[in-house]
C-alpha cells in the first residue's frame, strides 16, 4: 500500500503513527523517518524509545527544538522549517534523509516506512521533488509506504493506493490557544 495523510486538518502524523504502530504490534518491522522535524518532541515518537524494539525504529532529518523539556514553544519556533527560513542544514538533512529513505527501501528490511512530513518537503524545498516521486514510484510491492505532509500534489496522490485529505472545521489555536503536549504534539 501506498498511502497519504495530507490536507490542512490536524492528524497526519497520529494516523500514520496509528498505522506504524499497529503494523508493529502484528511483527513488522517499520522504520519512520522524519523530515523538517525532531524525533525528540514529538509524544509518538518519543514512545519509541520507551518500547525499544529493532523493528520499530524512527530516524529524524530535521532542525533539532533547542527548548527540549520546556512548554512547546517558549521561543519563536526555531524548529519549524518553513520557505522563508530554508538554509543551507536543512537543505542538508534533506539530502540525507532522502538518500537514507531510498537505501532503506532497497535494503529489504522493512515491511513499512513512513516518511513523515515529506509532502512540506515537496513544497519547501523544490529540488527534492524528482526524488520524492522515484521512492513513490519505485518502492517494491512488499513495502508499504506512508507519506504526510499538509501540501496536496496530485502527481503524487495519483500514484498512491489511498489518499485522506484531513480537513480542519475547527481548531483550538485560531482562537490563540497555544499546541498542548500530549494532544498536539
Amino acid at each position: 500500500m501506498k498511502i497519504i495523510f495530507t490536507g490542512y486538518g490536524k492528524g497526519k502524523t497520529s494516523a500514520a503513527a496509528g498505522i506504524a504502530f499497529r503494523s508493529w504490534g502484528h511483527g513488522r518491522r517499520v522504520l519512520v523517518v522524519l523530515f523538517l522535524k525532531d524525533q525528540r518532541v514529538s509524544g509518538e515518537w518519543k514512545a519509541t524509545q520507551q518500547i525499544n524494539s529493532p523493528r520499530l525504529v524512527v530516524k529524524s532529518f530535521g532542525r533539532p527544538c533547542p527548548y527540549l523539556g520546556q512548554p512547546c514553544c517558549p521561543g519563536q519556533q526555531e524548529c519549524i522549517v518553513s520557505p522563508g527560513q530554508w538554509n543551507s542544514a536543512d537543505e542538508e538533512q534533506a539530502i540525507q534523509g532522502l538518500n537514507f529513505v531510498q537505501q532503506e527501501i532497497k535494503s529489504g528490511q522493512w515491511n513499512l516506512i513512513v516518511a513523515d512530513e515529506i509532502l512540506n518537503l515537496w513544497s519547501i524545498w523544490p529540488p527534492s521533488q524528482p526524488v520524492i516521486k522515484e521512492i513513490l514510484g519505485e518502492a517494491p510491492a512488499e513495502v508499504d509506504l506512508i507519506f504526510t505532509g499538509r501540501s496536496r500534489i496530485p502527481e503524487l496522490e495519483q500514484a498512491a493506493d489511498l489518499v485522506t485529505n484531513m480537513e480542519m472545521v475547527k481548531h483550538p489555536f485560531t482562537m490563540g490557544i497555544t499546541a498542548k503536549k500530549g494532544i498536539d504534539y
